[in-house]
């Protein structure tokens, strides 16, 4: 009988210390999983920084670079006009026949 107390004295100490441990296992586990979670919550975030300028890009860059260029195309001849007067002049036309096509 004497064997069988500082057995079960010996058996809750080991079950405090499983609890112990236990617990100990369960903190750590919640620290990764707030980790991972915050790694995925992290990485959607990079995911939207570096998409959404690409799509914004896509759909109002061109109409802006075509506004903007405008000014330029005319200068260099690119406009369907100015290939018209460019046509003509090397044609041998005047200069008020030139003047007619603009106006």
């Amino acid at each position: 009988m004497s064997n069988e107390k500082p057995n079960s004295a010996g058996q809750n100490k080991q079950n405090l210390t499983q609890e112990e441990l236990l617990w100990k296992i369960y903190k750590s586990t919640e620290k990764t999983r707030r980790y991972i979670l915050w790694l995925k919550i992290l990485s959607v975030i990079k995911v939207i920084i570096i998409v959404v300028p690409i799509v914004l890009a896509i759909i109002y860059l061109p109409p802006l670079l075509e506004n903007a260029l405008k000014p330029y195309k005319e200068l260099l001849g690119a406009d369907s006009q100015g290939q018209n007067v460019l046509k003509q002049f090397k044609k041998g036309a005047s200069l008020e026949e030139l003047m007619k096509i603009y106006k």
